[in-house]
Formats: C-alpha cells, structure tokens, sequence
C-alpha cells in the first residue's frame, strides 16, 4: 500500500470529456473565390471543395476559345496595318530625302554629308603641315644665310684695320634694308667666304687703294676728306669680297 506523499507526487489526470483530441480536428475550410491554385494544397480539400472549385474554373473559361480568336484576328488586322504604316514611312523617307531633309528623333531636320567636310579637314591638316614645314625650312634658311654674312663681315673686319666705320655702315644698311629674297635667299657658304689668299693681301690692297684714291681725289677737287675716300675703298672691297650682294 503505498503512502499518501506517493499519491501526492504522481498524481493521476483523467482526461475531461470537453476536451477533443487535436488528431479529431476538422479541416480548415478554403474560399474558391480568393484561393490562389499555385499554392493551395489540392489533396487538402474535401470532394466537396475540389468540384466547387472545378465548376468555378470552368464557369471563369466558359467563352474563353472565343475570346482569344477573336483577340488573335484583332492581332493580324493590327499587324497588317504595321507593315501598311511601314511601306509609308519609307515613302516619306524617300521624299524628304529628296528635298534634302530626313527624320531624327521625330523631327525632320535638314540632311549632313559629313564626308566632305572630313575630306577638307584632312586636306586643310595636310596643307598646315606643309605650311609649318615650309617656314620652318625658310626659317632655317634665313639664319644660316645670316650667320654667314655675319660672318664675312666680320672676317673683312678683321682683314681692313682702319675701315671700321665704312663697314660698320654696311652692316647697319643691310640689317635695316633689303627685301626678304635679299635676306633669306639660298646662299652656298663660299659666297661669303673669304679666300685665305684675299685674307693675306686685303689689308695691303685696302692700304694701296685707299692712298691711290685719296691722292687721285685730292688732286682732282681738293675738297674731299680723307675719311669719305676710306668709306667709297671700303665700300668696293665689301661688294668685291662679298660678292653679287647689294642692297
């Protein structure tokens, strides 16, 4: 026999006869009108539901083979009124083009031959070049033309002692005149050279010719320096030396 305190820790539960066992449950009821058929789980439903449901789709498809003959005419009339407006858009394109016109974004603007254009900018390019060669080419022209003149002016400088002044004078005529073929012509560097053999004998020659012409002159009118004689010897030895270059 067992003790109270037994019966007190396991106590016995007889079940209520309210209570249903959750097995017992009934089936959740489905709305036909609002049920989604991709999800609902068909095995779920009762006969019942499952020809409700039947009955619903096919009242929802009655009339539908109708429907989508009649909507597949209406396609091939929407179709063949495409292709219609197709043929007269080229129609349209056609004749604008032969106004010189065309259609871009709905708007009719006036046609571009961009091709000519390319072609003038290719050619106009290629002149520029040419161009820049042409003076960059005269450019270096002109200082070595330059430089040999410099050069033989200063080199008679050097063969004339006394004759500063006439060339200096020279110098100053031919840096402030003369025209640009004067200036930039193509000048062989021999043309400003000065001969070793005239290098020897230029400054005896200027002394010779500069007393010769100063007595000569000074018999004859009595009235020039000796300083304008030195400037007239001078100015012959510059175009003998130098050369065909005058101003």
């Amino acid at each position: 026999m067992s003790s109270p305190s037994e019966e007190i820790q396991n106590p016995v539960i007889s079940p209520s006869p309210n209570m249903e066992s959750p097995s017992k449950s009934e089936p959740e009821t489905v709305n036909l009108e609002t049920v989604d058929l991709d999800t609902v789980d068909l095995e779920a439903l009762s006969d019942e539901e499952l020809d409700k449901l039947l009955r619903a789709l096919q009242e929802d498809t009655r009339g539908a083979p109708e429907e989508i003959a009649a909507l597949e005419e209406k396609q091939k009339e929407l179709d063949a009124r495409l292709e219609q407006a197709k043929s007269t858009m080229k129609e349209i394109d056609a004749k604008l083009a032969d106004y010189g016109y065309h259609i871009v974004n709905e708007e009719v603007v006036p046609i571009i031959d961009l091709e000519p254009l390319r072609k003038w900018a290719v050619a106009a390019n290629a002149q520029a070049a040419k161009g820049w060669l042409e003076i960059r080419d005269r450019v270096e022209r002109c200082e070595t033309a330059f430089s040999l003149r410099i050069g033989g002016v200063m080199k008679i400088l050097q063969s004339q002692p006394g004759q500063d002044a006439v060339f200096a004078e020279l110098l100053q005529k031919y840096l402030t005149g003369g025209t640009e073929e004067d200036i930039c012509d193509p000048a062989k560097p021999e043309d400003y050279k000065i001969p070793e053999d005239e290098e020897e004998t230029g400054e005896e020659t200027g002394e010779e010719t500069a007393e010769e012409t100063g007595e000569e002159t000074g018999e004859e009118t009595g009235e020039e320096t000796g300083e304008e004689t030195a400037e007239e010897t001078g100015e012959e030895e510059w175009l003998m030396v130098v050369g065909t270059r005058t101003w």
